[in-house]
């Protein structure tokens, strides 16, 4: 109320610092009016009657009870309605006109690039006119009356039809004085002025009135909203909040945009090389302080001709209340914990920004040099690796869901694009398949028995660089290019006679699947693969597999009695993890020999921490774990947890032959082993035996099951015999015996048994 207004005004009224930050709103505010003008989004005499009715203009918003106050951009690129309304009172509170006249502004700027696309579609239907597609036509208005019947304006009558596109433009009209008649000037001719005027575009191409008026957009309910939110966290935990994805991301960004730079700049892509250290310093320098530099001044250039990517959210009023006044506690020195935090993760996230943009700032001056306008050098920056702002009809849903879906899809996308048309990126990517080739030679040369125990998936997405001491370096392949190094490997590995050349277009399948699916694909467990992201840690743990295929807890031995879950740990779980196990299941009625109610693995402890708290929780996780072992003498160091270590250098996981031969074992019945795979079957279960993680008996008896299960096979194989997994009887397989002619001795060896 007015008298709640002057009290407010009285109190600031010689404050000095106060009156500033007004006057910065009030700029703000009338600014926006003239952008709102310059952009044809209202008439200039509009704007006029706003600064002569209101000496100090801010827009108002009331509080709802039921829900918390956004601004509205229109639906997909339509943008029908007034950019203020008029104040015609209420009985509810206003809001914060402070963060009013900040989300007017956002929400401003957002319409006015929506209208771009409209006013570039309007000049499209001119230039191409085709009746069957689309037509155009102004808007109708009504007359608006008073309480009393007096007529107080005209207001458009909207058409509101799905296929309909609203686009405001500035058309030359004459000029009309007060009594509505034409004003002529000097020279006899009609004064002309600038006026806001609406065309509604009808679109009758279903396919096209879909794509501008976003109308198969998912209205997602309050679960999938839930799930966007926890997701969207656990992601920003893992890339722009996660130190090491710094190293990762550069590798990998670096490399990508080697390959999809335009073949226009193909002899320049030794620069981006020499240039991107420069960029990142310069874009580092924009996000952090604002210093100017050529690089920093050519990022802002970039940024504002679109050539950034990520994501723009309109904030609600309370999220804006919050973030204003942690901004106002950080100034007076009031920073909370959460607050520094806050800013920690918010200096990790200009880092990453740095490193995210500086190859494609690189590439938006190669551009510019090469003769191409600020927007095609920027439409080339944005699609040099992944444009995110990209998405498909259900791309918001499927994120909600499946952590980077939108970003797996559009770097596959990319891919294909620049393969199918760029000879250079060919030839570059035939240069990594031979390199898996000469990679593959090399390491198995340095430590062939080390080299194998390294997983799959990280020979299938890395280059690794294997030493004589079983150690290696990785580096980071980018996204999809992976395949063409891994189809190398396997080529190799034929070579080798590891993989026989039947089974080489399976496993290519596989791999290409599982680069190019955006929910990846587990061929063992079709759980795994549909599981959405927040189910998928629960998953893993029931079926005791990371998402790479690695075992979270060690393999349980066959031929043990079965212990608690919260006994079976590798030696470098984090050791909170260790007593928070074992005292769940030691307090619900367990001991060291006997399940709880309550029983679980460490590691199953840990793996849930690490999924929820993203790659800085697992950061943490590893550095805490580190030091536990460096100050404990008699414990060694995980060198596969040494935070950035770990990221380019590693050595075989602890227990790593005992998971592979009980892995295999188990598989020794169903599928056929190379001669090489054999025999390092047998070298593994050697090795776990000196180093007491089997007994003599248990050696024994996995060396002869699994011998037996594969001279079964190699019989069933011979006489190309089906249905294997039938043949584990003696009576089946002596009547398969009998069936294909098999001689008496023939049979005799097929029942070689185990009993």
């Amino acid at each position: 109320n007015d008298t709640e207004a002057y009290t407010i005004i009285n109190r600031y009224a010689n404050n000095q610092a106060m009156q500033d930050i007004a006057n910065d709103v009030y700029k703000m505010n009338r600014d926006r009016l003239k952008y709102i003008h310059s952009e044809g989004l209202e008439s200039e005499d509009f704007i006029m009657m706003l600064d002569a009715n209101y000496d100090n203009y801010v827009p108002l918003r009331r509080e709802f009870a039921d829900k918390e106050s956004f601004f509205k951009t229109g639906k997909g690129f339509d943008i029908r309605g007034r950019e203020t309304m008029r104040a015609v009172g209420s009985d509810r509170k206003v809001e914060s006109p402070l963060m009013h006249s900040i989300l007017a502004y956002e929400e401003t700027i957002v319409r006015s690039e929506k209208n771009q696309v409209g006013k570039a579609f309007l000049e499209f239907t001119k230039e191409f006119p085709d009746e069957s597609l689309y037509s155009v036509a102004g808007v109708t208005h009504m007359p608006q009356y008073d309480k009393n019947g007096a007529v107080v304006g005209m207001s458009p009558n909207y058409k509101k039809d799905d296929n309909v596109l609203h686009v405001k433009v500035l058309e030359e009209v004459n000029k009309k004085g007060a009594d509505g008649k034409v004003i002529i000037g000097a020279d006899g001719k009609a004064i002309k002025e600038l006026k806001s005027k609406i065309k509604e575009i009808a679109i009758h191409d279903p396919a096209l009135a879909t794509a501008f008026k976003n109308l198969n957009s998912q209205q997602m309910n309050s679960l999938l909203l839930a799930s966007q939110k926890a997701v969207r966290v656990i992601a920003g935990l893992s890339t722009s909040y996660n130190p090491e994805f710094v190293v990762t991301n550069f590798t990998r960004d670096i490399q990508t945009a080697m390959i999809n730079m335009p073949d226009g700049m193909k002899a320049n892509r030794a620069t981006i090389i020499k240039d991107v250290p420069f960029a990142m310093k310069g874009i580092y320098s924009s996000l952090r302080d604002g210093s100017k530099n050529e690089w920093s001044t050519l990022f802002e250039e970039m940024r504002k001709e679109g050539g950034t990517t990520g994501w723009h959210d309109l904030h609600g009023v309370l999220d804006m209340k919050k973030s204003t006044q942690a901004t106002i506690d950080k100034y007076d020195g009031k920073v909370a914990p959460v607050q520094a935090f806050k800013e920690v993760l918010n200096y990790i996230n200009d880092v990453n920004g740095a490193v995210e943009n500086a190859s494609r700032l690189v590439a938006y001056k190669m551009a510019k040099d090469s003769g191409k306008t600020n927007k095609q050098a920027a439409s080339i920056a944005k699609n040099l690796t992944v444009n995110f702002n990209r998405k498909g009809e259900m791309g918001a849903g499927l994120n909600a869901l499946y952590m980077f879906y939108n970003a797996s899809i559009q770097g596959s996308a990319r891919m294909v694009q620049q393969l199918v048309k760029s000879r250079t990126s060919q030839a570059l990517v035939a240069g990594i398949a031979t390199s898996g080739v000469v990679l593959d030679m090399w390491n198995r040369s340095q430590n062939a028995e080390a080299y194998a125990l390294i997983d799959d998936y990280i020979k299938d997405t890395n280059y690794i660089f294997m030493y004589k001491d079983g150690t290696y370096n990785t580096l980071k392949l980018p996204y999809g290019y992976n395949v063409f190094k891994a189809t190398g490997d396997l080529a190799s590995k034929m070579y080798h006679g590891e993989m026989e050349a039947s089974k080489i277009p399976k496993r290519i399948l596989s791999m290409t699947v599982n680069a190019f699916s955006p929910i990846g694909v587990d061929a063992e467990s079709i759980t795994h693969t549909v599981a959405p992201t927040l189910a998928k840690p629960f998953v893993e743990i029931a079926e005791n597999k990371n998402f790479f295929g690695g075992n979270i807890a060690p393999a349980k031995n066959p031929f043990e009695p079965e212990k608690p879950d919260s006994q079976n740990y590798f030696k470098s779980v984090n050791p909170l993890a260790k007593v928070t196990a074992q005292k769940m299941n030691e307090l619900t009625g367990g001991n060291l020999y006997e399940k709880g109610a309550i029983d679980v693995s460490p590691e199953s402890i840990e793996h849930l921490v690490e999924f929820a708290t993203g790659g800085l929780g697992k950061l943490v996780l590893r550095t805490g774990t580190v030091v536990d072992q460096a100050l404990d003498k008699e414990k060694e160091v995980d060198m596969n947890k040494v935070p950035f270590l770990r990221g380019v250098y590693g050595v075989p996981r602890e227990k790593v032959e005992t998971n592979i031969i009980y892995k295999m074992y188990k598989e020794s019945g169903a599928n056929t082993f190379s001669e090489l795979e054999r025999n390092r079957y047998m070298k593994w279960t050697a090795a776990a035996l000196e180093k007491k993680d089997i007994t003599s008996d248990q050696a024994k008896k996995l060396k002869k099951v699994f011998n037996d299960n594969q001279r079964r096979l190699d019989f069933a194989n011979k006489y190309n015999l089906q249905n294997k997994e039938e043949y584990q009887s003696s009576e089946t397989l002596q009547d398969a015996g009998r069936s294909e002619g098999l001689t008496k001795q023939q049979r005799k060896e097929l029942l070689k048994e185990d009993k």
